[in-house]
């Protein structure tokens, strides 16, 4: 069984900031189902510095075509 909890640190250099970084494993993906997992990240995408992204995402390997999808 694989760890269902994941922590971290970021370290951004460009504006010297550390930041947690935490991902749980809500499901594991297996045949039938997407993995599904919570986490948090720093936000680069149009916001000031400081400010914390929070994000929930749905992952699924499709082995016959060689590609992942993910929603998040």
């Amino acid at each position: 069984m694989a760890p269902r909890l994941q922590l971290g640190v970021e370290f951004n250099a460009v504006v010297e900031e550390i930041n947690p970084l935490v991902t749980f494993f809500l499901l594991t993906e297996n045949d039938r189902r997407p993995g599904l997992f919570l986490g948090t990240s720093s936000d680069r995408i149009g916001s000031p510095a400081g400010e914390t992204a929070y994000y929930a995402t749905a992952s699924k390997f499709f082995p016959e075509v060689g590609l992942s999808a993910y929603l998040s």
